[in-house]
């Protein structure tokens, strides 16, 4: 193999390896602002059948850093997510289904919840170089 080639897939691999995003720990991530904020009735305090959803955006991202990631409980908006941040749902118990859409792509992922009363569920939303991930994260 020549030396350009070489440097050609070093470079590749430096580049994607550079663009993943790392998980942040729930109590380092920042909560999301106010005004960012879409439903803010889930924001209050929990009632006596819910379950406490939350959900955080990796931090140290390269791609999609420059916009939020929007967060979708079944077809309600949310709240924009930017690295490193967090929100806090308050939920009914039931089975949902969450959804980030970002304005950089048209990428739409899902994962599907079971929220019970007096639990609290963890899920992180992670980049890639070729698509934004929800998935279940340690606390």
């Amino acid at each position: 193999m020549s030396s350009v080639r070489i440097f050609v897939v070093g470079l590749a691999l430096a580049i994607i390896s550079g663009c993943s995003s790392s998980p942040v720990p729930t109590n380092q991530a920042t909560p999301v602002a106010a005004n960012r904020l879409l439903a803010p009735i889930f924001m209050r305090s929990p009632c006596a059948k819910c379950g406490i959803l939350i959900v955080k955006r990796d931090a140290h991202t390269w791609l999609h850093a420059g916009a939020p990631e929007k967060l979708f409980v079944g077809e309600t908006e949310i709240a924009l997510l930017w690295p490193g941040e967090k929100v806090r749902v308050y939920l009914p118990a039931g089975y949902y289904v969450l959804s980030a859409r970002g304005r950089m792509d048209n990428t739409v992922p899902t994962a599907a919840v079971d929220i019970k009363v007096g639990q609290t569920r963890v899920y992180r939303l992670s980049v890639t170089p070729w698509t934004i991930l929800i998935q279940p994260a340690v606390r």
